[in-house]
């Protein structure tokens, strides 16, 4: 599996110890590397290499310099589906019929379900976790012209509740989710992600960084948003943990 890491706060942080503490882990995932952060007029910086981190000299530049940001999205691949190129290193971003845009990455693979299927002609790469960003923001835009207007913050959240329960019957959904205003986390996949809380902001990661925080389990099978450091958003159980055992049948099924 790959590995995540994000940031959430009320104010700019400097990333650069923890990034590097965390893309020190690409040596055991060397498939490809990304990072997505904003500026206060909420810009987007995105770089995504189809090479592993430790070897970037890109990422070593970046790394160089200060990086400060309020919202971040970090992501190291393992290849599970999809060639080791760019066009499938997270996090991958898409914009929404009102204007608004999301970026997504994603730890953890699609086994089941029909709901992605149709993307598979309509997306850049070949992973099943950019066909998860296309279905949401088509999802979104279906309700927006549905209500005749853009969603607003609590219709956003229940939109993205539906998807996660949907996709995580039987599939490995592990997500950091940012909509340049809300951030979304959720995990089905026990002991695969981690929160910490430290100086006025959250620190998300699929392992615990090796810092001198204190690291505490994100709750299983629940969508929990938040705004700045307000959590505004949790879902309800949908009680789809992914348990490896319910995968025996499907072994041998790819996508």
């Amino acid at each position: 599996m790959c590995e995540l890491y994000g940031t959430i706060g009320n104010k700019k942080i400097a990333l650069n110890e923890d990034l590097k503490l965390f893309y020190k882990h690409s040596v055991k995932h060397s498939h490809g590397w990304g990072l997505a952060y904003w500026n206060k007029k909420l810009k987007l910086t995105l770089y995504a290499e189809g090479k592993c981190g430790n070897e970037s000299e890109l990422l070593q530049n970046i790394l160089a310099s200060p990086i400060e940001s309020q919202v971040s999205i970090g992501h190291i691949r393992f290849a599970t589906a999809g060639s080791i190129c760019d066009r499938n290193s997270h996090p991958f971003t898409k914009t929404d019929s009102s204007g608004r845009e999301w970026t997504l990455a994603h730890n953890g693979n699609i086994y089941v379900g029909l709901q992605l299927l149709p993307y598979m002609e309509k997306q850049i790469g070949e992973t099943d976790s950019e066909r998860i960003l296309l279905y949401l923001v088509d999802c979104i835009n279906k309700e927006t012209e549905k209500k005749g207007r853009p969603l607003n913050r609590n219709e956003r959240c229940e939109v993205v509740d539906s998807i996660v329960g949907e996709l995580s019957l039987g599939n490995k959904l592990n997500l950091l989710i940012y909509d340049t205003e809300q951030y979304y986390v959720h995990t089905n996949i026990k002991d695969t992600l981690y929160f910490s809380f430290q100086d006025d902001y959250y620190c998300f990661a699929t392992v615990p960084l090796e810092n001198n925080f204190l690291w505490e389990k994100v709750p299983l099978n629940s969508l929990i948003v938040y705004s700045g450091i307000s959590q505004i958003y949790c879902g309800d159980n949908h009680g789809n943990e992914f348990i490896k055992a319910t995968l025996s049948s499907f072994d041998n099924f790819n996508i």
